[in-house]
């Protein structure tokens, strides 16, 4: 709720608002132990906070903003950062699949994730339009539907948009996928919107524990 709507209408915002999302933040955290949402989301409101801040206090930050914001260089820099995460997935789960050790820590943080794209890029294959792959989740499982057995050796489910996208839709449209984002976060910079492009941003990075970075449903 806090990144939607314009700069003039989060700056508004009180301080105790954005204390009490990130209350509801952290009672989310202690009950379902979603560590990188919690993580995502405190940055966020740390960041909106600080900018909240400077926009207040700083006299023409948001003319300096505006002006980073068109810069030619930095708009390039917005259409690399969707591909940052792209080529970062996929070197994170080679670096897993050959036992680095920064990528078995990252692994935990990510709760496994690392282990079942590793999986995948070992048992189905890369194609340049993708392959119909069987995900076998816990969406449903021990409420709406009966475990099956044998579940744990069955699961499969990559939960990194980065990596699911390359087997869903393939080679070639992850990488236009992906430029699309780059693209959108780069027009948003040129209209000035820093709150969109902060969205975005955001988006971007949440696909890297999200399965759903394009979905046509």
């Amino acid at each position: 709720v806090v990144i939607l709507g314009t700069v003039a209408f989060w700056v508004k915002i009180p301080y105790i608002v954005i204390f009490m999302a990130e209350a509801v933040n952290f009672g989310l955290y202690w009950f379902t132990d979603g560590r990188f949402s919690f993580i995502l989301v405190t940055l966020i409101l740390f960041v909106l906070s600080v900018l909240k801040l400077l926009y207040s206090k700083v006299n023409r930050f948001e003319e300096t903003t505006n002006k980073l914001l068109t810069n030619k260089a930095v708009g390039v820099a917005f259409v690399c950062v969707p591909f940052l995460f792209l080529v970062g997935s996929v070197a994170l789960v080679l670096m897993y699949k050959n036992n680095v050790n920064i990528a078995i820590t990252i692994n935990q943080l990510l709760s496994d994730r690392l282990i079942h794209a590793s999986k995948a890029l070992s048992n189905y294959p890369l194609l340049p339009f993708g392959a119909f792959v069987e995900w076998k989740g816990f969406g449903g499982i021990g409420y709406a539907e009966a475990v099956p057995e044998d579940f744990l050796n069955t699961y499969n489910f990559v939960d990194i948009s980065y990596i699911r996208g390359l087997f869903d839709f393939g080679i070639i449209p992850t990488v236009l996928i992906v430029l699309g984002y780059g693209l959108a976060i780069k027009k948003a910079a040129q209209k000035k919107e820093l709150v969109l492009v902060l969205a975005l941003l955001a988006t971007v990075l949440w696909c890297f524990v999200e399965p759903f970075m394009f979905t046509l449903g």
